[in-house]
């Protein structure tokens, strides 16, 4: 996904691959950070691998998305960890990915919220 007026990224880390199964039970899982990043440095890491490292982190008032990052998994579960501003809150849930592939991170009053959804999310 890009956002308006933004270039695509070809940054390695966009898109990541855990291909331990063949291509038929692989499956994929997009991570949205959303609403309330402002400046913020962001590690995300998803079943045990980092998958996003970021500094100065904002949240456009137009979109509503801030980052977002598809990951290819072999699982039919995501165990996700975010760190904020390198460790000052942590937040980690695991999620079904029978329940919906699409996750959404936000800040919200100094709080990490999650939420999950079957259909992506639609930003601006």
């Amino acid at each position: 996904r890009t956002q308006a007026g933004r270039t695509p990224r070809t940054d390695p880390a966009e898109i990541v691959t855990v291909p331990r199964a063949p291509a038929e039970k692989l499956s994929r899982l997009v991570i949205d950070l959303q609403e309330g990043f402002d400046d913020t440095a962001v590690a995300l890491v998803v079943n045990g691998r980092e998958v996003l490292l970021r500094e100065h982190l904002t949240t456009p008032l137009l979109t509503g998305l801030a980052e977002s990052i598809e990951v290819i998994t072999d699982v039919d579960h995501a165990d996700v960890q975010i760190t904020i501003d390198h460790g000052q809150q942590r937040h980690a849930s695991r999620f079904d990915l029978t329940e919906g592939r699409f996750i959404g991170l936000s800040l919200r009053g100094g709080v990490i919220e999650s939420i999950q959804s079957s259909n992506a999310f639609g930003y601006g």
